[in-house]
């Protein structure tokens, strides 16, 4: 078997686990260029031939057209720009490990060509179909689960901060695209470095997989009376269902604080405003007041009260909130970035959370197109202090109304008007 294609393939794999259009466009474009000979003055760096492995990677002819290229680079863009898209990252992170595991097969399996590797004292060794066809097959294996791992990384920071308020899933998408057009381009460059970077990318995948999970746990305890682990923000048992004694309070993000909860009812309000469920405190999935808590099975907002409850406790946080980004606002130009954070996950995510997605992204450019006009006003001292309260108010409002609509859907015989 090939011993190039087998590390060429395996080592790919993280790239492909992170992007599947942008490691191909990646390989394409750059091979084009090697091709044409564009890159001959820096194959020099190739520092495994002084151990007899000379690493080329070889394409079929058709993945380095002009056409293939263009229709990569379209897609690759795309795929960054949904990737930074809260929604679809929400929708498509869970499955995303099938889908690119299969394109890494499909695209090693029809576009790679296996060539001439180690060059021992007697022969070389060629990859014959058969064998391009199983590493092909089990790297993609390796694809998805480091995939897995990567999804449960980003599914963490969905957890925290559902709607990527501080900006942390972009930042991470940016540095995953660079590292992807770096690493892969090495493969035509420098092999060594492609494969410290395909190290150091799937060291970080697992890594950060283990230590979220740890996290997770050091976050529950068990139960006084079954024994089962919950969030230490959990006021009843997700086994047995059994009132546990002291529930912590719930952080900014979610997570559970080090002091208890002195009102247990004001505290399941404050779970559902972190998209929690109000018994156990396990995160809720999906973006409507229609469902049930995967771990508990509890039914949230199981009447009209609470919606009316949420919505009251909502908008007691609104004066306080309002006064808070008048201060930012008091700060030229750098004062927006924590005013708009402070207010989007302090106020606005307890009603965004509920509001389906198709609702969401057309109240998302709605809101886009009036804070537009805002943000002209707002670097000028004192109008910042107007300005920024009023870009609060319009997006309160409009996921306010937004929550309102899907009530009226969950309890269509209730009257509205006392939450008003």
């Amino acid at each position: 078997m090939d011993f190039s294609f087998v590390l060429l393939a395996t080592a790919l794999a993280p790239f492909f686990a992170s992007r599947l259009f942008t490691t191909a466009f990646a390989l394409s474009i750059v091979g084009r260029l090697y091709e044409n000979g564009h890159l001959d003055g820096v194959r020099e760096l190739n520092i495994l031939s002084s151990f007899q492995i000379e690493l080329e990677l070889a394409l079929q002819p058709w993945f380095t057209s002009t056409g293939v290229i263009v229709a990569l680079g379209v897609c690759a863009a795309i795929e960054i720009l949904l990737e930074k898209n809260p929604d679809f990252a929400q929708l498509f992170t869970p499955v995303s490990p099938y889908f690119r595991s299969a394109g890494k097969f499909l695209l090693e399996s029809t576009a790679v060509k296996a060539t001439v590797a180690v060059t021992a004292a007697v022969a070389t060794t060629r990859a014959g179909w058969a064998d391009h066809l199983a590493v092909s097959a089990l790297t993609a294996g390796l694809t998805f689960l480091l995939g897995w791992m990567r999804s449960a990384a980003l599914g963490f920071l969905i957890d925290m901060d559902e709607e990527d308020d501080l900006g942390l899933r972009r930042l991470t998408g940016w540095a995953e695209d660079g590292w992807i057009l770096f690493g892969v381009s090495m493969w035509f460059i420098a092999p060594i470095l492609a494969l410290l970077a395909a190290a150091a990318a799937a060291l970080v995948m697992v890594g950060a997989r283990f230590w979220l999970k740890r996290l997770d746990e050091k976050a529950k305890e068990p139960c006084p009376h079954c024994d089962a682990k919950n969030y230490r923000s959990a006021p009843a048992c997700r086994q047995c269902g059994k009132d546990l004694p002291t529930p912590a309070k719930v952080g900014l993000f979610g997570q559970p604080k080090r002091e208890p909860a002195a009102d247990r009812d004001r505290h399941k309000l404050a779970l559902l405003a972190k998209k929690r469920c109000a018994v156990c405190a396990t995160r809720l999935p999906r973006k409507t007041i229609r469902q049930d808590c995967a771990a508990c099975g509890s039914q949230m907002f199981p009447s009209d009260e609470w919606a009316a409850r949420h919505l009251a406790e909502t908008a007691g946080r609104l004066g306080r909130t309002l006064g808070v980004v008048a201060l930012f606002g008091l700060i030229p130009v750098f004062g927006i970035i924590p005013a708009v954070i402070y207010y989007r996950i302090g106020l606005i995510a307890g009603l965004r959370g509920y509001v389906p997605i198709g609702a969401g992204c057309l109240i998302r450019w709605l809101a886009r197109l009036v804070k537009l006009l805002l943000l002209l006003a707002q670097p000028v001292p004192l109008l910042g202090a107007v300005v920024l309260p009023l870009r609060c108010w319009i997006d309160y409002s409009l996921y306010r109304a937004a929550f309102q609509r899907e009530r009226r859907k969950r309890f269509p015989s209730s009257g509205l008007a006392q939450s008003r």
